[in-house]
């Protein structure tokens, strides 16, 4: 490991979801949604000591929720992929890698009958792809 993790070095090793709570979170929102959401999959009993809590910064962008916690403002549950090359070259970590990961959903919504221009239909067909596995 490459990095340097302060949280790691104040809390010790993250290895459940009780400790979770003890850290400073990054989020989408003050009242932590995303965390909710990854707690709520695997451990439903913290979820009253964690909606208790307050992020400690919330941003609604996945590259500035990045920038904060690579500026070790904190832990946050982001998609993997945005985070691929600081995991892959030590610089970040991935925390309780084991843990039952959550999935975010796309609804497409439009006046009936209506002609979207190509890239729209083309997005939309390759949407209805991906949901059809």
């Amino acid at each position: 490991m490459n990095g340097y993790f302060p949280i790691i070095e104040t809390h010790g090793e993250i290895t459940d979801f009780r400790q979770l709570i003890e850290v400073d979170i990054v989020d989408y929102h003050p009242n932590c949604p995303s965390m909710t959401m990854w707690v709520s999959k695997n451990d439903k009993k913290l979820l009253k000591r964690l909606e208790a809590k307050t992020a400690s910064i919330s941003a609604n962008d996945d590259r500035l929720i990045k920038h904060f916690v690579m500026a070790d403002l904190g832990i946050a549950n982001v998609p993997r992929i945005l985070m691929e090359e600081e995991l892959d070259k030590g610089d970040a970590l991935e925390i309780l890698p084991h843990a039952k990961s959550i999935s975010a959903g796309i609804d497409v919504i439009s006046m009936k009958d209506r002609i979207f221009p190509a890239q729209v239909s083309a997005f939309i067909q390759h949407l209805n792809k991906s949901t059809a596995h």
